[in-house]
């Protein structure tokens, strides 16, 4: 855990208690693994993959917005299959999934915690 935290920007660390305070665990998780792609451009529908049906797109959304509203962790572009979202940071995804593996091991996944 503490070469994902390493690994993190300036701007990213000083963010990341405000980053892994959210409310839904597993959309936090499934948005990390929708930005593992090459280049960590992701749109809406690569994080659905990742989530069961009966989460809602608005959940989705609604925790775009929270990390968008953390100031330079999340960048959006609209691109030819809606909006495509880009960590400003390619080590938050790495990161993400670290906090997200340890909470399932410590407490079964309802809290993420920051070293």
């Amino acid at each position: 855990m503490e070469e994902a935290e390493n690994r993190l920007s300036p701007i990213a660390r000083t963010r990341k208690t405000q980053l892994l305070s959210t409310k839904d665990v597993a959309v936090l998780g499934a948005i990390a693994r929708g930005a593992s792609t090459p280049d960590g451009s992701f749109i809406l529908d690569d994080v659905k993959a990742n989530l069961s049906e009966k989460t809602s797109e608005a959940t989705i959304l609604a925790e775009f917005k929270r990390i968008a509203d953390l100031d330079g962790l999340l960048e959006q572009t609209k691109g030819a299959a809606g909006t495509v979202y880009r960590f400003t940071d390619e080590a938050l995804p790495f990161f993400i999934w670290m906090s997200v593996a340890r909470s399932h091991v410590s407490d079964g996944g309802s809290q993420l915690r920051v070293a």
